[in-house]
């Protein structure tokens, strides 16, 4: 399955020039650092309209290109994920770790 919207964009007039997934006004680096912080899924797909595979195609982004922090965080993943990502099965890439929760 492939979802038209799945795919990265950079338009220097939107979001000066930050990159974002099919259309919407937010960076893949907001939607990287929300799930981090613990968004779960379900309210970032609610609260933002998207969908799964643009959810998955931002964070590779994100991990790819976004920086040490997020190729130390998130590297591993995105290659174990980039031919499953590649061939549009998004079903078969699982979801990136998200930080540790530290209660107290």
């Amino acid at each position: 399955m492939h979802d038209a919207d799945a795919y990265v964009w950079i338009d220097p007039g939107r979001l000066s020039g930050q990159p974002c997934v099919g259309g919407h006004g937010l960076s893949c680096e907001q939607m990287a650092d929300c799930y981090w912080a613990g968004w779960s899924i379900a309210e970032m797909l609610s609260n933002w309209d998207l969908s799964r595979p643009q959810l998955l195609v931002a964070w590779w982004y994100q991990a790819k290109y976004g920086g040490r922090v997020w190729k130390k965080r998130w590297g591993a993943w995105a290659e174990a994920s980039f031919g499953a990502l590649w061939k549009g099965d998004y079903d078969a890439v699982e979801n990136p770790p998200q930080q540790e929760r530290r209660d107290g």
